[in-house]
């Protein structure tokens, strides 16, 4: 075979060489990517970082196979020019069009079916399906969680007791949602605590706020002379807890009176509602994910 030829075939092979080494690098970068942005989902628990990996998977498999078409073609054309194609084409010394090499000729210099073949597929797609999956799986997950957060999460109420009627009206409207509260004890209950003093009341009360997230101060008219509900506040801002305020002097009691409020008794920085005003049978579930939320509860 004349120097010529020998040298054109060796820029021809250089070309599929550089084709296939860009194949493989498209791959690598691919995967390196992938695990970068699973990376960031681990620390973050950011579920987006795994859907913005799924369109860059894709780019990638559409620019590798974009790449594997090309060495097909100078595949084609080296077997051409070395004559060892079943009909080879007249090659010129140093042509390097690949412009006869299409999907007319043959099937498989069609870039869909480079883009469909197994070595393809095989990879990218199970790499899409799997991350599809994983955002899918992870993402229902936080949907239970967030609900079972929700069912789980414990309140504790604070009022003082001549609005215990008001109180149990709001508090049914928890309970029966099939969540817990704490802070509600009868009155011969409370009396006994009583009069153990008040290192006993404390105890209770501090026992009740165990495991809650969230405290709710039902405010009326006596409400801002409780010691105790002065007490519970303290505690509920010492341990963390969410609170909210709740306005209950419009809720009547069991005579069919309401009353006035005395004041909000919170501190600065926290929400503050209107029971009847603000429709708190229907939102008070949501002032007090906010609240638990606001404290990282």
């Amino acid at each position: 075979m004349p120097e010529s030829e020998l040298k054109h075939l060796e820029f021809m092979q250089n070309i599929i060489t550089r084709m296939n080494s860009n194949s493989f690098s498209m791959k690598g970068w691919m995967i390196t990517i992938v695990s970068a942005f699973l990376a960031l989902y681990a620390s973050s628990q950011n579920i987006d970082y795994i859907l913005f990996t799924i369109p860059i998977v894709f780019i990638f498999w559409l620019l590798d196979s974009y790449y594997l078409l090309q060495e097909r073609k100078f595949r084609g054309l080296f077997n051409d020019k070395a004559k060892i194609s079943k009909n080879p084409i007249d090659i010129k010394d140093f042509d390097m069009s690949t412009e006869n090499y299409t999907s007319t000729k043959d099937k498989k210099y069609s870039y869909f079916n480079v883009f469909k073949s197994i070595t393809q597929w095989s990879l990218y797609l199970t790499i899409i399906l799997g991350l599809f999956g994983f955002y899918g799986y992870n993402t229902v997950s936080k949907v239970n969680k967030k609900g079972d957060d929700e069912m789980a999460r414990k309140v504790f109420f604070s009022f003082k007791y001549e609005d215990v009627s008001r109180a149990m009206i709001v508090r049914n409207s928890w309970v029966v949602q099939g969540k817990t509260s704490a802070g509600f004890i009868d009155k011969a209950d409370f009396e006994a605590v009583k009069k153990k003093g008040d290192k006993a009341i404390q105890t209770w009360i501090d026992n009740q706020l165990k495991d809650t997230s969230v405290t709710v101060v039902l405010v009326g008219e006596e409400t801002c002379n409780s010691k105790w509900v002065q007490y519970e506040i303290k505690q509920s801002v010492a341990r963390g807890n969410g609170i909210i305020a709740i306005d209950v002097s419009k809720i009547k009691d069991l005579k069919g009176n309401q009353s006035e409020r005395c004041g909000w008794m919170i501190p600065k920085g926290y929400e503050k509602y209107l029971w009847n005003t603000d429709d708190g049978y229907n939102n008070m579930g949501d002032w007090i994910e906010t609240a638990a939320k606001a404290v990282g509860k």
